[in-house]
Order: C-alpha cells, then sequence, then structure tokens
C-alpha cells in the first residue's frame, strides 16, 4: 500500500473512531461521567487551565487553539489512567517583529480520585522539557457537585505571574526562593525550577453543563498574565463553551482574557477500545469434527458441535498439499512447506492479510480440521517470516474438539502455555513438501507521501512522490529490493535556514538531498534473513540502504523461550550517499552499531526498549524507547537519546526526542489487513543520537509472532 493510501487509510481510521460511546470515553475518569473537556493548551482542563480530571486510559486527542495572535497544537495521551501527557506546538508573536514556534511537553499526574466527600487532586508540569516560555507547575483539585465541576489550583512559575501568596517552599532555603531564567539551548529538562520562585498563583473555574445534551458553559479565572504573547491582554478571567457533536468530536469557542475570540476543537478516541463490536473481516470458516459427539442435553448448551459425518470431508494424503494450499490462499494464507506423518500434519504459512498472527493461525487450524485425513490426531502450525520460522504451534485435534461449538461452528482457543512452542523442537516424520516458487518477484507504483510535523520553521512539511517499489526473492531468504522516486510537489526543500550543525551532517542535510534529486533511488539493496539456531536470528545486509547512507551490516537476534525479554546486536560500515541520491558517495564515513535489550513488561502493554552504541555522527551514548502497544494493533510511544555530544554542540534541542505513533487500519476499517500507518513528532531534526534507518529490523519482524504479542491477542484465534 503506497504513503498516499496510508495517510488516507488512517484518516478514514481515526474518523471511525471519534464516534466512540460516552462510556468509552469517560467510564474510567473517576466520578465524573460526563465526556473530557479538552483545554486549549491540551490536556483536560477547562478553556487555558487544566483541572484534576483525566480521559480514559487510552485515550489519544489531537486540538487546536485559534486566535489572531496565538495558533496551539497539541497532542494529548492518557498513557495510564493516573498518568495524562501532552506535546503541544504555537506559533505566536513575542514582539512586533519577532515570531516564534514552540514546542512543549507537560505532564499530569492522578494523586488520587474524586470521593463523595473528598475532591479529585492531581500535580502536574507545563513546559518542563523546552525553552521554558510556558513553565509552571501546579496542584489543581477538582469536585462535582450537580451540574457543577469546580476546580481549583495553585501554581507555580507562569502560573503565579499573579502572586497570591509567598511560595511556602521558598522558606527551606534560597535555591528554592530564586526561578532563574531558562538559558540553553532548549529541549533540556528544567528540574532546578519545579516548584521554586517567590510567588504563588491561584486558578480555578466552574463548568456548567447545561440541560442542552453536549453543551457546557465554562467561568475561569487564569494566573498567568499572558506575558510574552504579543497582542493577548493580560485579563484574568476567561469565559466560553464547548459542545460535543459526538462523544469524541469537541468545538468551542471563548473570550480569552477579555481581548480575543478563542475558536478550538479537539478529536479524541480510546485508542485501546476496539471501534466496533464486532471484529473486523470475513467470518471464519466452521471448524469440522470428525464424528457427531454425544451431546447429553441435545445441543442446548452449545458447547458440542453436531456436525453430521457427510459435513466432514476430508481428502487422502496425496491430495491434501494441493488442497490445503488453495483452501489456505481463499484465507489469506501462504502455504510454504509442509510434511505428513502417521498422526502429525505439520504445515508452515506466510501470513498476508491478519494484523493478528493469533487469527491466522485459528482460520489454518479450520481448514486443517476440514480436510485432513480422519487418523491425523496433531496440528502444528509454524509461521514464515522472511524465510525464517519466528513461531509454531501445537494443538491436540481431540481437545479441539471437545472445545468445539455449535454456536458459528467455531472452537475456542486452547491454552497457550501447551501450544506456543519453539520452532521446530517436535519434528514430523515425512517428506517435507515445499511449495515456494524462485525467483519470486513483487512490485508497486505508487504515490509516496512524507510528512514532517512541528519543526521549529515550519509547521507542516509535506512532499508527493511517485515511488516504484520492487522485490525478488532469489532463495529462501535471500531477498533484493528497491525503492526508486521521483518528487510531484511538495516543500521539503523549502529551508531557507543553513544547517549551522558542528557535528557531521549526518541529517541535517535533508533539504539538499531534496533539492538536488531529481529522480531518487532510495533504496537498492539486498538482504539474507536466516536463523542458525532455534530462537536465534540473524541478518545481512548490503547495498544502499536508506537515501542517505549505503554500506554493509549484520543484526543478530535472540528471543529466548517463554522470555519477555529479547537481545540484540546490529553492526555497519555505511557511507553517506551524494546530494542526487543516485550512485555517488561523500567522503563521509562511519562504523555505527548497537546492542539492544527489549522487554515487554506485564504491566498495562507497556514496551521497553534500550539501544546503546554508536551513533552515525560518531557520538557514544544510548536511546530508551517507552511504547504502550495495545491488543487491537495501536501504538503510542516515546524516545529520548542521550550521548557523549554536550548539548551546546548538539544545538538546538539539546538532545533528541520525539513521539511515535502507529495506526492498525483494521482497527476502524470492517476488513482484515495487516497495513498501518506510522507517524514521527520529532521537535527538531539535528544530527546527534542519529541511527540507519535500516529496513526490516529483526525485533520489529518478529515481534508480531513473540509470545507476549501473541498472548495478548490470543482471543482472536477464535475469529
Amino acid at each position: 500500500m503506497s504513503s498516499l493510501n496510508k495517510v488516507l487509510s488512517s484518516l478514514a481510521v481515526l474518523v471511525m473512531g471519534f464516534g466512540l460511546p460516552v462510556d468509552a470515553m469517560s467510564q474510567q475518569a473517576g466520578r465524573y461521567d460526563k465526556s473530557p473537556v479538552f483545554s486549549q493548551y491540551g490536556g483536560v482542563g477547562l478553556l487555558k487551565t487544566r483541572s484534576a480530571r483525566m480521559a480514559a486510559d487510552s485515550t489519544l486527542a489531537a486540538g487546536i487553539a485559534w486566535n489572531q495572535v496565538q495558533q496551539r497544537y497539541s497532542l494529548t495521551f492518557q498513557a495510564a489512567p493516573w498518568l495524562e501527557t501532552t506535546f503541544s506546538y504555537s506559533g505566536f508573536d513575542q514582539s512586533a517583529t519577532d515570531d516564534t514556534f514552540d514546542r512543549q511537553f507537560d505532564l499530569k499526574v492522578r494523586l488520587w480520585e474524586e470521593g463523595l466527600y473528598i475532591p479529585e487532586v492531581a500535580v502536574g508540569l507545563q513546559d518542563f522539557l523546552g525553552t521554558g516560555i510556558f513553565s509552571g507547575e501546579y496542584v489543581v483539585a477538582s469536585k462535582r457537585i450537580g451540574p457543577l465541576d469546580l476546580s481549583l489550583g495553585i501554581g507555580w512559575g507562569r502560573l503565579a505571574d499573579r502572586s497570591v501568596a509567598p511560595n511556602p517552599i521558598a522558606s527551606l532555603g534560597d535555591r528554592f526562593r530564586n526561578r532563574t531564567e531558562f538559558e540553553g539551548q532548549g529541549g533540556e529538562l528544567n528540574v532546578g525550577q519545579f516548584f521554586q520562585g517567590e510567588d504563588l498563583g491561584i486558578f480555578g473555574g466552574i463548568i456548567y453543563d447545561t440541560p442542552v445534551d453536549g453543551l457546557r458553559v465554562i467561568a475561569e479565572y487564569d494566573s498567568d498574565q499572558n506575558e510574552g504573547v504579543f497582542g493577548l491582554g493580560d485579563s484574568p478571567f476567561n469565559f466560553g463553551l464547548v459542545y460535543n457533536v459526538t462523544p469524541g468530536i469537541q468545538v468551542g469557542a471563548s473570550y480569552l482574557a477579555m481581548d480575543q475570540v478563542t475558536l478550538t476543537a479537539s478529536f479524541a478516541t480510546a485508542v485501546g477500545e476496539w471501534s466496533r463490536d464486532a471484529p473486523p473481516g470475513d467470518d471464519a470458516p466452521s471448524f469440522y469434527v470428525r464424528t457427531p459427539q454425544d451431546d447429553s442435553d441435545g445441543g442446548k448448551d452449545g458447547l458440542v458441535a453436531p456436525l453430521q459425518p457427510l459435513l466432514f470431508t476430508p481428502v487422502s494424503r496425496a491430495q491434501l498439499p494441493e488442497i490445503l494450499s488453495t483452501a489456505l490462499g481463499e484465507e489469506g494464507l501462504t502455504l510454504h512447506r509442509m510434511q505428513t506423518g502417521s498422526e502429525a500434519v505439520r504445515v508452515v504459512i506466510g501470513n498476508t492479510r491478519y494484523r493478528s498472527y493469533a487469527k491466522g493461525v485459528g482460520r489454518a487450524v479450520r481448514i486443517l480440521s476440514r480436510y485432513a485425513p480422519a487418523d491425523i490426531e496433531i496440528f502444528q502450525v509454524a509461521v514464515d517470516q522472511s524465510g525464517m520460522e519466528t513461531a509454531e504451534f501445537y494443538f491436540s485435534r481431540t481437545q479441539l474438539e471437545a472445545s468445539a461449538s455449535e454456536v458459528g461452528y467455531s472452537v475456542a482457543p486452547p491454552s497457550l502455555s501447551f501450544s506456543y512452542i519453539t520452532p521446530g523442537s517436535r519434528p514430523v516424520a515425512g517428506n517435507e513438501i515445499i511449495f515456494d516458487e524462485y525467483p519470486d518477484f513483487d512490485y508497486s507504483i505508487g504515490p509516496d507521501l512524507r510528512l514532517s510535523a512541528f519543526d521549529p520553521a515550519d509547521p507542516l512539511r509535506a512532499q508527493l512522490d511517485l515511488e516504484l517499489d520492487a522485490s525478488v526473492e532469489v532463495m529462501r531468504g535471500l531477498v533484493f529490493s528497491t525503492s526508486i522516486a521521483t518528487d510531484i510537489i511538495g516543500n521539503f526543500d523549502d529551508n531557507e535556514n543553513e544547517s549551522d550543525s558542528v557535528l557531521p551532517r549526518v541529517r541535517t542535510d535533508f533539504a539538499r538531498y531534496n533539492e538536488e534529486t531529481d529522480i531518487g533511488v532510495y533504496r537498492l539493496m539486498g538482504e539474507y534473513f536466516f536463523s542458525p539456531r532455534p530462537n536465534l536470528y540473524a541478518k545481512l545486509t548490503g547495498g544502499l540502504i536508506e537515501n542517505m547512507f549505503g554500506g554493509v551490516g549484520a543484526e543478530l537476534l535472540w528471543r529466548p523461550p517463554n522470555s519477555r525479554l529479547a537481545w540484540g546486536l546490529e553492526a555497519f560500515y555505511v557511507k553517506q550517499r551524494d546530494f542526487d541520491t543516485l550512485f555517488e558517495f561523500r567522503d563521509y564515513e562511519v562504523f555505527t552499531g548497537h546492542a539492544s535489550v527489549y522487554w515487554d513488561t506485564p504491566y498495562n502493554n507497556w514496551n521497553v526498549a534500550l539501544h546503546a552504541g554508536r551513533y552515525l555522527a560518531g557520538d557514544l551514548g544510548a536511546t530508551l524507547e517507552l511504547k504502550r502497544r495495545f491488543p487491537n494493533g495501536w501504538e503510542v510511544g516515546a524516545f529520548a537519546t542521550l550521548t557523549d555530544v554536550p548539548f551546546d554542540e548538539f544545538g538546538e534541542g539539546s538532545f533528541d526526542k520525539g513521539l511515535t505513533l502507529r495506526i492498525p487500519f483494521d482497527w476502524g476499517l470492517p476488513r482484515d489487513t495487516k497495513s498501518v500507518g506510522r507517524l514521527t513528532i520529532r521537535p527538531i531534526q539535528r544530527d546527534g543520537g542519529q541511527r540507519l534507518n535500516v529496513p526490516s529490523r529483526l525485533f520489529g519482524l518478529t515481534q508480531p509472532t513473540g509470545r507476549g504479542e501473541v498472548a495478548s491477542q490470543w482471543a482472536t484465534f477464535a475469529h
């Protein structure tokens, strides 16, 4: 699927999610059972200030606030029931001649939920990782009384501009009394300023739920005097209203600082929830039993499938390979190899349709139940990815039949601890039949849309290319591929700011690459995937690996059986490519590589990865990745890289960091598909802490069949 189609599909998927019912959006948000109000700064609040309220766990909200002097775009994620995270990007004038684009990160932590007599209380950090223009900290309480939701908070920093009392923490010493102005490159963690300063401010307001369903009126007192936002008044009073068009779509209008009419809109969806009740895709094939079952209650309990023998249509062992290949193909599964023994059949399948591999395995089991001879007692289904067997499942046919249901002729998922085995650990006696034919060609041609969001000089950059992708697999695991593109329209090369990087310019010359490329060979490479032993995966890579670098390298990944940990190692020697993205190289070369550990935690779908090694600019350091990966395929994450490059040498932003988003298309569409949309948001692109963009890294390739991922989606086996 082309990138343009992926972008359009991503938008369609999100629109489907904005219609989630109210209970899905608010049922976890304490006693306050209304759809949350998203403030102009992002995050749940009133108009400009925050409240103690939280959205439902896993809520992802995009917001925009606009008036004549300031525009703000925000992205809020409810990372845990008690933790709200927000990234925002704003454009405003600090003076009559000074245009500013500012990025900020906010956090809010709930201390306790609302009770009958006690309010909900939260503590928050505003602009704690940025330039500090809007930096402030707060503690806020919210209480519901009839149709009113009351909030009252105390603030430090910018939220203490209208001082009402001295800061009690300042009595602990001079260092808590002095709140210094920000100095540096921006993007640093402003720990030294938290809850400091001589003054304390008070903010708060009232949300009134009107008799009109979805309409709320808001009055607010703001302790921020709006300093540094040219053209915005300093009145503390804000008034406005918001209206929920749907539970996930909210629009509003307000009179900010008694000076500026401000229009707002937010779009929210609980990404951890399915957007509909029924699973996507066509109905699963029926599960067949070999003989009628003895059902003492005549089928009233619906637990046993009373299928007649004439519906069970086994074929001979000689016919089985061809029929299985055809039947599996109709379900979006490719039969690569198979073996048939006296009591067992083992098939190795490729999955081209289902994001959940558990669902694909369940479909394969149904096909086997229909056609496998009656004396076959064991079904073994292995999964092939790029020529490597990355998972295998072992099933007792008798046990499956015992759990068969006459309702939809389905079968319950068996115990995963019994079924999930190391690939190849239970060999089946019998000749292996190979269905793969080489060379195997594949290609696609279509539009490719590249996006860059929230650049400090431009809120959005976009480039539309016409791209040809082609590949040929010449033997099992050995693939040659290329990607050739030419630009149609866009502003990726419209960058008047010359890079000021003092490091090797491994990324900041991106505008020159776009400007000097007419028809670019973005990728031309060979890859060899193999598994030297069970649970150990390897890949050799050589060629033009990405649009800026070419070279050779190797990867190794170990996934211990029944473990939540995985270990990786990679090393590459690469040279920087010329700006025309063809076959010439520049005179910069580097050895780069990382050792990695991956942890699929048992906590609320969180995944952690740590990569330590040498980056493209020759700097040494480590990258920490945190991702929340939901069973329905959504993934929201953040990353940060610290290296031995000092902040002042790194340049604006101080260190590399950003947000990642993965949108599964089957979440909102009525059909099965493995396609996903991906977005990476970097506050600024610099040269420090940059890794090589390697296609099909082994961890990402094997993650869908890892034990943790399969366990989270095992219920889809029944679909």
